[in-house]
């Protein structure tokens, strides 16, 4: 038992070890990983440093690491220097004065490209493993730690014997158990419940509030941590700081896990649900429309009446989320081209369907790296589309006023926050499509969704489903006067159509001529409260 005792201690202290050893090595080998290239100031005095020989250009000899290169074949590229516009040009020892020679953007010299870090972030964003499984890392290395304080201090804080000793961090480790348990299936019912009786689109917004994955984490690390304790208490030797560290994360665990319960107990709401989608939709408005409204822009110069070539979706199906706006630019002024996106961001995009037109008066550009510069996936995202966050209040709103729920009065709440994003949305410039580089230049198009089409998406279908509904037209109503006085003149005729659409719905609804008018009356709450006073007029 002895000899057991001995070799178990060895295994877990060299296991321990080894665990140590190789997170360090992983970060010392991946911790430039997101690294953005030097600048060229940093970078010249480095090539400038190295051996003659090792920067070849072309033909035979020694080039990139040194080795010669067979005859017959192709030499590795020049090396490459970031400039000062963000475009990485062959190094002046090499081929930087040919016509041909190659510029890089500045995602092709990073070791991970923009499309895979956006990939990785939207994963990670809407995963709910990556939190619990750093906090069990931690846990993991905290129980290491504490575990060798102990042995090393030799403290006896509580005096725990053996036997008490593994009574009670046994009983943390059930506890902890239990935490997890009911939390996953706390969570997969209310999840299921909300995406039933709001929106399934709603979930993501939901998954994004970090309280699920901080608590979940939470009870993973105290879990972890206590089994680590557990393997360490032996008869001879009991972890005195271990245990009372396991004894508070049990306690704090514990209050986590209230708040959880409390925090789901109103997460779900449709109001703060419809909140929460509205707060996501004025940081996209910030994104992609930052400038104010000032008068109709000029337009860009035409294009060509034929683009030289169409790119086509080589991959499966996907949703339109992203683009790479910048490394779009940089291929484009590279071939002294015009690049149009086909698709706009939340477009559905099949198998073989045209991606980009290209316009290349002399050069070709890449086609890898025009495809690696947009993302597809299955599911929209408010990154780059802000429209999608008008579609999510949308369903809400259509989902309680299906038959089967019937509930007007959250209709009524997510029309509120769409009432908020088109006046943030009327006062701003929206002709953001057209991308241009450092010289003024256009290389990049976008279609981009207009004032009408974002009107028409926040109302169509809540007029639609709600004409029978007082506290809906009365809202809309109220929502559509707001407006009127808001946005810019040359914005209003889109407003003054759905007003006209609202008022011809109440009348085909309504035959009786008092129910018309009252359900043309705004009011700010549906039902409950006064018509207000135009402005300077006194009150009765």
């Amino acid at each position: 038992m002895a000899l057991a005792r001995i070799l178990h201690t060895a295994h877990y202290r060299h296991l321990e070890g080894r665990i140590l050893e190789g997170i360090a090595r992983l970060f010392a080998q991946n911790v430039r990983i997101y690294a953005y290239p030097m600048s060229r100031a940093d970078l010249e005095p480095r090539l400038q440093a190295l051996p003659a020989g090792k920067l070849g250009a072309g033909g035979d000899g020694p080039v990139g690491d040194g080795r010669p290169v067979p005859s017959g074949r192709a030499p590795r590229p020049p090396v490459r220097i970031p400039d000062r516009d963000g475009l990485h040009r062959a190094d002046a020892r090499g081929a930087a004065g040919s016509p041909d020679a190659e510029w890089l953007t500045p995602g092709d010299s990073a070791i991970v490209s923009w499309h895979a870090r956006f990939r990785l972030r939207e994963h990670l964003r809407a995963s709910l493993w990556p939190i619990p499984c750093a906090f069990g890392l931690g846990g993991l290395l905290l129980g290491m730690i504490v575990w060798r304080i102990d042995r090393w201090e030799g403290w006896f804080l509580f005096d725990y014997d053996a036997g008490a000793a593994t009574a009670l961090i046994s009983a943390i480790v059930a506890a902890t158990l239990t935490f997890l348990g009911t939390a996953f299936a706390v969570l997969l019912v209310v999840f299921q419940f909300a995406s039933t009786q709001l929106t399934p689109r709603a979930l993501r917004v939901s998954l994004s509030d970090p309280l699920y994955r901080t608590s979940l984490g939470l009870f993973v690390a105290t879990f972890v941590y206590s089994l680590v304790i557990l393997g360490r208490a032996t008869k001879t030797f009991v972890p005195q700081l271990g245990l009372v560290l396991a004894s508070i994360l049990v306690v704090v665990s514990l209050v986590a896990y209230v708040v959880l319960i409390s925090h789901l107990r109103i997460a779900l709401r449709p109001v703060i649900v419809a909140a929460r989608v509205g707060r996501l939709g004025r940081q996209a408005l910030d994104r992609i429309y930052p400038e104010p409204f000032r008068g109709p822009s000029p337009g860009a110069a035409a294009a060509a009446a034929e683009p030289t070539r169409t790119l086509r979706n080589p991959g499966p199906p996907g949703t339109l989320v992203a683009f790479d706006a910048a490394g779009l630019i940089a291929e484009a002024r590279r071939a002294d081209a015009l690049v149009m996106l086909v698709p706009a961001p939340g477009d559905f995009v099949r198998s073989g369907a045209p991606l980009f037109q290209l316009f290349e008066p002399t050069a070709a550009m890449s086609d890898r790296r025009l495809l690696r510069s947009v993302v597809l996936q299955r599911e929209r995202t408010m990154d780059q589309d802000a429209a999608f966050a008008f579609r999510i209040l949308v369903d809400v709103a259509v989902k309680a006023l299906s038959p089967a729920i019937n509930d007007p009065t959250s209709a009524v709440m997510a029309i509120d926050q769409l009432h908020d994003l088109l006046a943030q949305l009327g006062s701003r410039r929206l002709d953001v499509g057209h991308h241009r580089d450092a010289d003024g230049r256009v290389r990049l198009t976008v279609d981009r969704p207009s004032w009408e089409d974002y009107v028409s998406l926040a109302v169509d279908e809540i007029r639609h489903f709600g004409v029978e509904q007082f506290q809906v037209m009365r809202r809309l109503r109220a929502m559509f006067e707001d407006l009127q006085r808001v946005v810019p003149d040359e914005r209003k005729a889109a407003i003054s159509r759905e007003l006209a659409l609202l008022a011809k719905a109440v009348k085909r609804t309504f035959p009786d001529a008092e129910d018309q008018e009252r359900a043309s009356e705004p009011d700010e709450q549906g039902i409950g409260s006064s018509p207000r006073p135009a402005a300077g007029a006194g009150g009765g």
